[in-house]
């Protein structure tokens, strides 16, 4: 649920979307902790559904990694006819975090990430389907998404 004043700030999180066209989860599982990569094609779409709980204006970033190939594209979320897009300027290649487990775990190790501040939407009351995908750019290198934020001002 969005925009409660006690949690004016939530995260959705790769592994609770939907996803069409190519996208995989880095460790192909999609456990928690996971991520999407891949994003080359128009198809890949991350989706969530959402219950936003008050009207407002909502801003809405991105926790990605990406590398130089990717430079020049622009992902946007989209709410409804809601949109806010921005083009990624700055490569960004996080240190994945082993552990020292006895036996090799199934599920994502943990790694850094940058934000990707993609703008404002306003929103209203009620259920909607949040998306996230490309619209601009050829990339050569994938792009890999941890989750979305989103914050009511």
């Amino acid at each position: 649920m969005v925009g409660y004043a006690e949690a004016p700030a939530i995260e959705l999180f790769a592994p609770d979307a939907a996803r069409k066209g190519a996208l995989t989860y880095f460790v192909k599982n999609g456990f928690a902790h996971d991520w999407f990569t891949g994003w080359q094609q128009p198809a890949d779409t991350a989706i969530w559904k959402i219950e936003v709980v008050e009207n407002g204006t909502y801003k809405v970033r991105l926790k990605y990694n990406c590398a130089d190939g990717f430079l020049g594209s622009t992902m946007q979320i989209k709410v409804d006819d809601k949109v806010a897009g921005k083009t990624v300027k700055v490569p960004f290649t996080g240190k994945l975090y082993p552990s020292p487990d006895r036996v090799t775990r199934i599920e994502a190790y943990e790694k850094d990430w940058s934000t990707l501040e993609v703008g404002t939407l306003n929103l209203s009351k009620g259920m909607h389907h949040l998306k996230v995908f490309r619209t601009a750019g050829a990339p050569t290198a994938p792009f890999e998404l941890k989750s979305v934020l989103i914050e009511k001002l």
